[in-house]
């Protein structure tokens, strides 16, 4: 069983449009609706994957339901914590000259009783999962330390952790040292406090953060791939894995299912974690990540496209 905490969900409002022009009136060809949040991406993925999954996080009103009931449907072990506010509508636009405009509401604030109602229920489930996953922004209300004081928990009960945020809630979290981080380029930038110009650039502050005590550093760059620092027999090595061109519908959600592959390839295996296995982990990650933007809901990547893709993606190892 692995746990997912999405702390600020969202309903994914997906909208097209032949172009958006700023200041002037839109009209939308179409509109869609999706339960998302990076977490909630997570979990379709998992579930997807036939992987059982408990999810958790902070719901509320009727955009909460919406999502609650999503979940359910999909086979989700449910615990989340009900508040007050109502759940966060995030807008996606995809207009045809390829761009996706993102308009994401800051999410309804949490109580002190509301946060201490899920801590409740994050010990008490924490036990019965193997891995657990924290993915998104942090609501109103919920400090920036507040990931990293869950990995410290979920760490004292002998879980693996993997951590997919951003700005301060991810500078805080990797204090705690996850088991895994997924930053893409400019998270990873905001963590080291300089510009990242080249990819050995990249690959260097990755193997600075494993070898302060993070275990796995999994860098994603878009249409580029992605890339992590092994330690090979004849030194450290980067591990590059490139993506093939493939038709672009909607972007959002990607580097979440990569996260979903990534723990359901690397968490779950009972050993160490070798150069090999990293490598099919990351190679599938790339694949299931490519098959997902060609689809209109985020987090939900068509296996098949997937499976045709693995055919498709490289990866390189290059002396760091």
């Amino acid at each position: 069983m692995i746990l997912t905490v999405t702390l600020n969900p969202a309903i994914d409002k997906t909208m097209t449009a032949h172009e958006l022009n700023p200041g002037q009136v839109n009209r939308m060809t179409g509109i869609r609706e999706y339960a998302g949040g990076k977490g909630i991406n997570v979990t379709k993925m998992l579930r997807q994957m036939d992987i059982p999954v408990t999810g958790m996080g902070f719901i509320g009103g009727f955009t909460g339901q919406f999502i609650l009931n999503a979940m359910k449907d999909r086979g989700v072990l449910c615990q989340y914590t009900q508040v007050e506010g109502t759940t966060r509508t995030s807008l996606n636009i995809l207009s045809e000259d390829g761009y996706v405009t993102e308009i994401l509401e800051p999410g309804t604030a949490v109580s002190d009783t509301e946060r201490e109602n899920f801590m409740a229920a994050f010990r008490k489930n924490i036990r019965d999962c193997s891995t657990a996953v924290f993915s998104g922004s942090l609501p109103d209300g919920i400090p920036s330390d507040f990931y990293a004081g869950l990995i410290r928990i979920a760490k004292e009960y002998g879980k693996k952790t993997v951590l997919d945020t951003s700005g301060e809630a991810l500078a805080e979290g990797v204090k705690a040292c996850p088991w895994m981080i997924k930053p893409n380029a400019k998270e990873l930038e905001y963590l080291v406090c300089r510009p990242l110009r080249s990819e050995k650039e990249i690959a260097a502050a990755a193997d600075a953060l494993q070898e302060a005590g993070i275990p796995h550093v999994v860098v994603t760059r878009g249409s580029r791939g992605m890339l992590t620092v092994l330690n090979g027999e004849k030194g450290k090595e980067i591990l590059r894995v490139t993506v093939p061109d493939v038709n672009v519908v909607n972007t959002v959600g990607s580097g979440d299912v990569a996260v979903a592959v990534l723990t359901a390839e690397l968490c779950e295996q009972p050993g160490e974690i070798t150069d090999r296995i990293m490598e099919h982990a990351m190679l599938r990650a790339a694949a299931v990540s490519s098959a997902n933007v060609t689809t209109m809901e985020s987090g939900v990547a068509p296996l098949a496209t997937a499976d045709a893709l693995m055919q498709e993606v490289k990866a390189e190892r290059i002396p760091l």
